[in-house]
């Protein structure tokens, strides 16, 4: 199971959690996503966006830095933005500790 498989997984917990259907449908509205996309996550034919895994991180009320970059460490296409994430998580922890 891959970061995007796991985070759909959480968010399917969380809103059994919250007593409400674990459904696509019921999911995708809660991610204001289609229902496809869901689908296509869970298979692993796409990743999750960074809206997407703000979203989710919002939904699930953890940390959206977090998120999006173990989101994208499925399969980051651009060096960069794998960087970016790494940067940001480090400064931010560190500024945390000072």
């Amino acid at each position: 199971m891959n970061n995007t498989q796991r985070y759909v997984e959480l968010c399917r917990e969380e809103l059994k959690r919250r007593g409400e259907r674990d459904s696509d449908n019921n999911l995708a509205n809660w991610l204001n996503v289609s229902r496809s996309a869901i689908g296509h996550w869970k298979t692993g034919r796409n990743g999750i966006g960074i809206i997407e895994g703000y979203r989710i991180a919002k939904f699930l009320k953890i940390d959206s830095l977090k998120v999006v970059k173990e989101l994208h460490e499925d399969g980051f296409k651009e060096p960069e933005l794998a960087e970016f994430f790494t940067e940001a998580l480090a400064s931010r922890n560190s500024n945390d500790a000072a």
